[in-house]
């Protein structure tokens, strides 16, 4: 169903090379979108207007509840698999938001959890830090663009609190992200203010709250969906997040080194074109025994089209292989998430539709699974998975 796009491997210092696999279709949607997925390995969640689904390995999809118009998130933990799922309020049918957290293994436990969302809430995160589950999320209420947290007891999914407002309330916050590890706990997400020393602009920053401290920034940004993520790579901390920097004229993809402490360290970088929205997906892997961090992201290309892109990046956040994509002429490919074990990558794309198009399969969204195996010298053949 879609072209695969390896654009620039021909680059004389481009020593990585990859290959797509066989795409598997996933589901389909009438809604005319996916409003979020993601990719756990032996699990894939997404949710679309027929409600919110899972896979777990070769099974068939199983249809978990409502659709998570506001967000999903979910974590595999000890031999479970725990989800959360954002909906949004409204107001003219007289529903309000909320929260609602799955636990899935053995024993099955759903849990509605308190916490305001509204019409525009937009993302929501999950982690496992100790032993608890912590929950954060956008609230997206009008004059009210907050982030929230809420901590969770993994056995029961029951609150340990009142849900605690973590952003500024003076400006507008976004999406938040959720890092976790043995020592630290962080949440990042971005701010924006219009700026009144300046006609039409906006201001911002990407901040972090560590271990329950006051939020501090880390980065300015004139993005306004900066969506940061904070990850972890052999060479120790990183933070990726959007904004748009001149000399270019598009939003694009940044990364930057972190102290232990979660300071910026080192020199920034340009990863890539972000310019479609959404989140900024992250993961590990060993690509010919090198570490390797990938950034998943949509992007445009050309006037009409929209791809997913896969940047696979070294220990100083440039770029081992020069964006990975996945694109289909004339499609809308927006969301993407993926897991990476020994060289090879399986990618989660979905697509939104062309209402215009004459092509009547481009007026349903599809989801895919898509593999790709990377090495270096000749591009490794599909036979390799």
């Amino acid at each position: 169903m879609f072209a695969l796009a390896l654009l620039v491997g021909c680059r004389e210092h481009d020593l990585m090379r990859c290959h797509f696999g066989e795409e598997q279709i996933l589901a389909e949607t009438g809604g005319g979108h996916f409003h979020a997925v993601r990719h756990l390995g032996d699990s894939l969640l997404w949710s679309a207007r027929e409600g919110l689904f899972v896979r777990e390995g070769d099974a068939e999809p199983e249809r978990l509840g409502p659709p998570c118009d506001a967000g999903l998130d979910a974590i595999a933990d000890g031999g479970a698999t725990f989800v959360v799922c954002a909906r949004r309020a409204e107001p003219d049918a007289a529903k309000e938001g909320g929260l609602v957290a799955w636990r899935l293994g053995e024993e099955r436990l759903e849990r509605a959890l308190p916490g305001a969302v509204g019409e525009e809430s937009d993302g929501v995160a999950l982690a496992r830090h100790g032993n608890r589950l912590v929950v954060a999320w956008h609230e997206g209420a009008p004059k009210a663009f907050h982030v929230w947290r809420q901590d969770l007891d993994p056995e029961t999914l029951e609150p340990s609190d009142e849900p605690e407002r973590l952003s500024n309330p003076r400006f507008a916050a976004g999406a938040p992200t959720l890092y976790s590890d043995d020592e630290h706990l962080a949440v990042a997400w971005g701010e924006h203010w219009a700026d009144h020393e300046g006609r039409h602009r906006v201001s911002g920053h990407v901040v972090v709250s560590v271990d329950g401290s006051h939020a501090r920034m880390l980065v300015e940004v004139e993005d306004t969906h900066p969506a940061p993520v904070i990850a972890r790579d052999a060479e120790g901390l990183l933070l990726l997040f959007r904004d748009q920097r001149a000399p270019l004229d598009y939003p694009s993809i940044f990364g930057h080194r972190l102290t232990s402490d979660f300071r910026l360290h080192g020199r920034l970088r340009l990863v890539g074109r972000a310019d479609e929205g959404g989140p900024i997906r992250t993961f590990g892997c060993d690509i010919d025994g090198a570490r390797t961090q990938i950034a998943v992201v949509a992007r445009s290309w050309g006037a009409d089209d929209t791809l997913v892109a896969a940047h696979l990046l070294d220990d100083e956040l440039a770029e081992r292989f020069h964006e990975l994509q996945v694109y289909e002429w004339g499609g809308q490919l927006v969301l993407g998430d993926g897991v990476c074990d020994d060289n090879s990558l399986e990618l989660l794309v979905a697509e939104r539709v062309v209402p215009a198009s004459d092509d009547a399969r481009r007026r349903t969204a599809h989801l895919v699974t898509l593999p790709a195996r990377c090495g270096a010298g000749p591009y490794p053949r599909s036979g390799a998975h």
